[in-house]
C-alpha cells in the first residue's frame, strides 16, 4: 500500500512537471535569433533620454508647449536616424511632442521595444522599423540582422 501511494505521487509529480512546461513555453514572446540586445542597449539609453527630455518639458508652466515646439523636429530626426530612416517614427514623435499633453507617451522607449524583442512582427512593419527599416544605422545602434548575401 505504501508503494501504491508512492507511485500516486510520483505521477501527480509528472503531470506538474509536464503542465508546467507546457506553460512556460506558451508564454515566452517570439524572440528572433539575430537579435544581439547587448548591441541595442546604448540604443536604449538613448531612447530613455528622448523620452525624458520630452517629458520634462510638461513640467515648465506655460514654457512646456513652448518647448515642445523646438524639441519635436530635433526629437523626430533622432528617432528618424536611430530607427533606420523610418518616416512613420518621425511622424510619430514629431506629433508626440506638438500635441499638448501627449509627452508622457514614450514612443522612442516603445519603439525600442518592438524592434528588439518583435523586429519581424506586423507591428515593427507597420513602423517601418527592424527587419523592415529602409536603410541601414550605424553599427553601435544597429541589430545584427540577417543578409541575403550571407548565405552565398
Amino acid at each position: 500500500m505504501v508503494r501504491e501511494d508512492s507511485n500516486k505521487t510520483n505521477t501527480n509529480d509528472t503531470l506538474a512537471v509536464n503542465a508546467s512546461s507546457r506553460v512556460s513555453s506558451k508564454s515566452q514572446p517570439n524572440i528572433d535569433p539575430w537579435i544581439m540586445v547587448p548591441n541595442n542597449l546604448p540604443k536604449l539609453v538613448i531612447c530613455l533620454m528622448i523620452d525624458s527630455i520630452g517629458a520634462l518639458s510638461e513640467l515648465i508652466p506655460f514654457g512646456g508647449e513652448v518647448a515642445d515646439i523646438v524639441w519635436a523636429p530635433i526629437a523626430a530626426t533622432a528617432l528618424r536616424s536611430l530607427y533606420g530612416g523610418s518616416n512613420v517614427v518621425f511622424v510619430l514623435e514629431l506629433l508626440e511632442e506638438i500635441l499638448p499633453f501627449t509627452d508622457i507617451i514614450p514612443l522612442a522607449t516603445l519603439c525600442w521595444f518592438i524592434e528588439t524583442f518583435y523586429g519581424n512582427s506586423d507591428l515593427a512593419k507597420l513602423l517601418q522599423i527592424g527587419s523592415f527599416s529602409t536603410t541601414r544605422v550605424p553599427f553601435l545602434f544597429s541589430r545584427r540582422l540577417r543578409n541575403d548575401n550571407d548565405s552565398e
